[in-house]
């Protein structure tokens, strides 16, 4: 269910409520230029109980053109099949704003193979039954080359220990005191508990930046929601 969206600087941020109790996260899958196991994805979510899916951009490799809603709606059919996700399961993607995925001017909702989807072209900020919420965004508002993202990430890494995109990311979408960001776009699968920020990294790594084939899941624990940077892909 949607409750509005708000303006966080220059991206729309939606505000969407899950029905499921637990977060899945991926991102940078890029699947027509990818043979790996996709439906790891799946798999990992059926084994885990967990039932839903933010995809925070780079769901496609090279499809950056507007699209009628029936034509995205086609290619959402084709990509998520092979994640193999489980029935029922609600997905929310937010596309890149800069290259490869669909360019989209609006919020699209619609039903692909059982599943619940939308597609949010900014950001969004995901409220789960327990009232805790995530913020997810692809982050190339940032900074659009995801090679010189990916580079200044691993030198801010290197040099200070500090997951400088991330946290720019938290201070554009305006994060609330406890609530997580998450973000694709650097190719470098990260978590830092103390700043509440995290990026499961690649499915499709074309510069050697960082490991492949990992995913965040969120899930309540106490007071906050506890996030695990899990290994998908055998």
């Amino acid at each position: 269910m949607s409750r509005g969206q708000g303006a966080a600087g220059r991206l729309t941020v939606f505000e969407e409520e899950l029905e499921a109790s637990s977060l899945a996260v991926v991102a940078d899958l890029h699947v027509e230029a990818n043979r790996a196991d996709l439906a790891s994805i799946g798999r990992a979510m059926a084994k885990r109980g967990i039932g839903a899916l933010a995809i925070a951009g780079d769901l496609y490799h090279k499809l950056h053109r507007p699209l009628s809603t029936s034509s995205l709606t086609d290619l959402l059919k084709w990509a998520l099949a092979r994640l193999m996700l489980p029935p029922g399961a609600s997905v929310i993607y937010t596309p890149a704003l800069f290259s490869h995925d669909p360019i989209v001017r609006e919020k699209v909702a619609t039903e692909v193979g059982g599943l619940s989807v939308k597609v949010l072209p900014g950001a969004a900020r995901l409220k789960l039954p327990c009232g805790l919420s995530a913020c997810v965004a692809h982050g190339d508002f940032l900074l659009k080359n995801g090679l010189m993202a990916g580079l200044l990430e691993l030198t801010s890494l290197a040099l200070a220990r500090y997951p400088l995109l991330e946290a720019l990311l938290r201070r554009e979408l305006r994060a609330r005191p406890g609530e997580w960001a998450f973000m694709g776009h650097t190719h470098l699968p990260l978590l830092d508990e103390g700043l509440r920020v995290a990026n499961p990294g690649p499915w499709l790594n074309p510069a050697p930046l960082g490991p492949r084939g990992y995913m965040l899941v969120a899930r309540p624990a106490g007071d906050g929601l506890k996030v695990h940077l899990l290994k998908a892909l055998p």
